[in-house]
């Protein structure tokens, strides 16, 4: 049977609430002298690619309308001596930056700058964010605000975390599999 819910892409906004928490994440991860140096040395054009590609990834694995194009986590952090301490600073990252983008307060026609569409539409797409429970909305005369709702973005950090030890556990079962089949 088919899920009826929204994507966990839809949930936590689309395209552009991603990208606000990679740019974030990114950004703290980067300056933060514990992890920082495995960005040291890497040019602009690398750290914007990068930063696509983290994009894409977390847009397609929560259900978006993007490809990823990268190599498997696995591959990609291989013999980069990434400890379990240097994760838990980057989650800990993590969980600033949803914390930080979850207390901003928009007007509705804020959110509509962006987009090409008009405020009726994005207040149809903010009604089904309001109803997955992944935004509050409020009016103050004849202006309507909405907010983030950091609990339920917690939901998606913790899934990365599950993921994360999900699929290495897997990889390293598949790792041991392929080593005892060599003759």
């Amino acid at each position: 049977m088919l899920d009826p819910r929204p994507s966990l892409y839809l949930r936590l906004g689309g395209y552009d609430a991603l990208a606000a928490f990679v740019d974030d994440l990114l950004s703290r991860a980067i300056s933060d002298p514990r992890i920082g140096v495995y960005w040291k040395g890497t040019s602009r054009d690398s750290l914007r690619r990068s930063r696509q590609l983290a994009l894409d990834f977390l847009c397609a694995s929560m259900g978006g309308p993007a490809i990823y194009l990268g190599r498997d986590m696995k591959t990609l952090h291989d013999g980069m001596g990434i400890s379990d301490a240097d994760w838990e600073v980057l989650m800990r990252h993590a969980r600033k930056t949803l914390t930080s983008l979850a207390q901003r307060e928009c007007s509705v026609t804020e959110l509509c700058e962006p987009f090409p569409i008009s405020v009726p539409a994005i207040s149809r797409h903010l009604r089904v964010l309001e109803s997955a429970g992944l935004i509050t909305r409020r009016k103050a005369g004849r202006v309507h605000y909405c907010r983030m709702r950091p609990n339920e973005l917690q939901h998606a950090a913790d899934w990365m975390v599950q993921q994360r030890a999900f699929w290495y556990q897997q990889l390293d079962s598949l790792a041991r599999y392929l080593d005892e089949e060599e003759p």
